[in-house]
């Protein structure tokens, strides 16, 4: 997943092209989920949690983590949205990306 974004971005998100997978306006709240992301990731080492003696508390933070990155893949996909209404550009690699990370999100909730 790591690899289909970053190839994404270094694709689209270049000096000299019309096209940007996310522009000035959708990079700042994209830089927000992958940092979402990141925690997640960082709190779902404790995915054996049940067999730890603070099992209820890791597994409680992990299902916090996965929550924020929920949220803030529903902000990004909102302000895509809006962006796309008052732009004549698709953003459709910016759906790619958002499907990404959403991916990300569900495999963290396994």
């Amino acid at each position: 997943m790591v690899d289909e974004i970053v190839r994404l971005l270094v694709e689209w998100e270049r000096d000299g092209r019309e096209d940007v997978a996310l522009g000035r306006q959708l990079r700042p709240s994209f830089a927000t989920t992958l940092r979402a992301f990141a925690a997640a990731l960082r709190v779902a080492e404790t995915q054996d949690a049940a067999n730890r003696p603070d099992g209820g508390a890791a597994a409680q933070a992990a299902a916090d983590a996965v929550r924020r990155l929920d949220d803030s893949l529903g902000e990004l996909r909102h302000q895509v949205r809006e962006t796309r209404r008052t732009s004549e550009q698709d953003y459709f690699v910016a759906g790619a990306l958002i499907l990404d990370v959403a991916r990300g999100a569900d495999a963290l909730r396994l």
